[in-house]
């Protein structure tokens, strides 16, 4: 069981908006996030994956936990660009091929869905635990780990819910990015632009009416 020094709460300082740096500094690995049970196209985004264990490297959890704790104030302030930074490059460009859009558009629109759905939910705990998490690496030599997410939050007309999920702390170019899915839709996003994702099973998310 991981002591309190693992546990992350809501950060309070102001994130840094150079999301892709985040990755080269250190802290703790207990971290936050929300999850409603129709999620909009914006939060549709985030992804998760399971893979092969690996070991991770002191280097590789340090700077995941920076990442993920970075995120994590990100949401608590309400910075929805520092946010939809941590989406890796290639799954951002697939999804605005698609849409016919740039990438600078697409972010643009995405950040107006995720503040419009976060102003009819009230998050009343969220986690995500490093201490837990499971490390992998792709065929093509990608590091990554599976962090447990945990969410309780009310939504307006939904009543109270608890999701349990997987998020994806993915390594590339030296830089780490969140992703998180807990749908077929979602899996299908991640291994168009993450080929090498294609013969990893991944687990379903579940969300449970609280009251």
């Amino acid at each position: 069981m991981p002591d309190a020094a693992s546990r992350i709460g809501p950060a309070r300082a102001g994130p840094d908006r150079r999301f892709g740096a985040l990755a080269r500094r250190t802290n703790g690995s207990r971290w936050s996030f929300v999850s409603a049970r129709r999620l909009s196209f914006a939060l549709a985004v985030c992804l998760a994956a399971t893979g092969p264990a690996t070991a991770q490297t002191a280097r590789e959890l340090a700077s995941v936990r920076v990442a993920i704790e970075q995120f994590n104030a990100a949401f608590e302030t309400g910075d929805y660009a520092v946010m939809l930074s941590a989406m890796p490059p290639r799954v951002l460009e697939r999804i605005a091929s698609r849409a016919g859009m740039s990438p600078e558009a697409l972010l643009m629109q995405l950040e107006g869905q995720m503040a419009a759905l976060m102003s009819q939910v009230t998050i009343e705990d969220f986690t995500m635990d490093v201490a837990d998490a499971t490390w992998g690496e792709t065929t093509t030599g990608l590091t990554y780990a599976l962090v447990p997410t945990e969410t309780i939050l009310r939504q307006a007309g939904a009543g109270r819910m608890r999701s349990e999920t997987t998020t994806l702390a993915l390594q590339e170019a030296d830089e780490w990015y969140l992703v998180r899915i807990d749908n077929a839709q979602q899996i299908t996003m991640l291994r168009d632009a993450y080929p090498e994702f294609g013969d990893v099973t991944f687990p379903s998310g579940r969300t449970e009416i609280l009251d």
